[in-house]
């Protein structure tokens, strides 16, 4: 159960213009699901913003809540001409979206509205609220995605025939609106390519409402056509702070270079529409479970709350104070696991120290056994047996004296003899070996 306190924090973070605006966003999405009285005051209290993209977000989750204590203060931004346009039009789309039929006079008069964005969608609303009558009270069908839509979606299935109406420009804006929904019901890359061609159609509203779906249908399919859009400068801001946030919905790679792209693009509702869409795409790609996550951000902090209610607070500290979303582009392995690497590179490095060359002698011992010596090893010297001393050691020098008298009178006597075929001539004898008296490979000393 949540307490009033914790409504209120959240609350404190919606309308405190020093948080960031993602963070902003969160808790306006938990306030949302939250719901209530308290909910809706915090939300109303935020219009006051310098933010025509918060202020339109507030309209809209006003209308999803579908609660009617939210009417006055929608029919209030509604009438109000100096809040933008995107305002505006979404105050309207949200008095559409709570179906209450007392709302009919005041929506009929903007219908007409020289903004024509808020003149469409004020026609749009008087036609659900007319379709919701024909139904003589039942409740509309739940759709796969859990959002009140400004038209229901078309019966028919077909995508191709649903294309057509959707392009076609002649048919009434409610019924194209009822093919655009049941575009995004069917889902798939046909269905995704035929919504995707919808932002080349001439009214900005129904643009905007095309980015808005294809961010609810998160295909990648569309990604080209939602970059292109948000890429044109001459575009209506509305239509590219839709794309935005479709991108950051998507959240595919391809999303994450076209919202860095426009990070800072000069004009603010898109600019802040990318800082919202790199949120919305982290949170794709996080492990969290849902995005409106107000709650969990929620810190020991002082009472928040005196004798005059909500609009009687003050300023408390920060809940995101030096928030700074991590880098996308760098994966960051626990501790644990970095530490075990090391120890398994220095195991390794270990056993090739101590068993590595014990390896290596024991395959050149092979070799030999399998294949002989190799004949430079037939004919090295071999080093003295270890006790040669005294007598033993002048009786091998005389014997190496004889033989090697023996070799020089042998090459004399060959000097003028006819050329023959060259002898292998006899290897001179070394002071450490003597001629093997057997075929063993270790050469012994009498």
């Amino acid at each position: 159960m949540v307490t009033e306190q914790e409504v209120e924090a959240i609350g404190r973070t919606l309308v405190d213009p020093r948080q960031p605006l993602q963070a902003r966003f969160r808790a306006l999405f938990t306030l949302r699901g939250l719901g209530g009285p308290s909910a809706i005051a915090w939300i109303s209290q935020a219009f006051c913003d310098d933010s025509a993209l918060l202020k339109h977000e507030l309209a809209y989750c006003l209308g999803q809540m579908q609660d009617p204590q939210a009417i006055p203060v929608l029919v209030d931004v509604l009438r109000d001409a100096h809040q933008e346009p995107m305002v505006r039009h979404e105050a309207g789309e949200a008095l559409g979206a709570i179906g209450n039929p007392e709302v009919l006079d005041v929506l009929t008069q903007y219908c007409t509205d020289p903004v024509i964005e808020v003149a469409e969608t004020c026609q749009l609303a008087v036609r659900r609220l007319e379709w919701l009558q024909q139904r003589g009270g039942k409740p509309e069908p739940a759709g796969p995605y859990l959002s009140v839509d400004p038209a229901p979606p078309a019966e028919e299935r077909d995508v191709r025939q649903l294309r057509e109406v959707l392009l076609d420009e002649t048919r009434p804006l409610f019924d194209r609106y009822r093919a655009m929904f049941a575009l995004r019901d069917a889902g798939g890359e046909e269905a995704a390519l035929a919504l995707a061609e919808g932002l080349c159609c001439g009214s900005a509203l129904f643009r905007h409402e095309i980015g808005y779906v294809l961010g609810q249908l998160q295909h990648e399919a569309a990604v080209p056509q939602l970059t292109a859009a948000l890429a044109q400068a001459a575009e209506s801001p509305m239509v590219r702070h839709e794309c935005a946030e479709a991108l950051g919905a998507i959240a595919r790679p391809a999303c994450l270079a076209a919202l860095r792209a426009h990070a800072a693009d000069p004009e603010r509702v898109v600019r802040e529409s990318c800082e919202v869409a790199l949120d919305m795409y982290e949170h794709e790609n996080g492990p969290a479970f849902q995005y409106a996550d107000g709650l969990e951000q929620l810190v020991a902090m002082p009472v928040l709350v005196g004798e005059e209610g909500p609009q009687g607070w003050s300023r408390a500290p920060a809940l995101y104070e030096e928030y700074r979303p991590p880098p996308l582009d760098s994966v960051r392995l626990p501790r644990h696991v970095l530490y075990l690497l090391l120890a398994a590179l220095l195991v390794v490095a270990v056993a090739y120290a101590i068993v590595g060359h014990l390896v290596k002698d024991l395959a050149h011992d092979l070799a030999d056994w399998a294949f002989g010596l190799k004949p430079d090893q037939g004919a090295a010297p071999r080093e003295l047996r270890p006790g040669l001393e005294g007598e033993d050691l002048e009786e091998l020098d005389s014997e190496l004296a004889l033989a090697w008298r023996d070799g020089e009178d042998t090459s004399a006597a060959r000097e003028g003899a006819p050329e023959e075929t060259p002898m292998r001539s006899p290897r001179r004898p070394s002071v450490a070996v003597k001629d093997p008296p057997t075929w063993s490979s270790f050469w012994r000393l009498p």
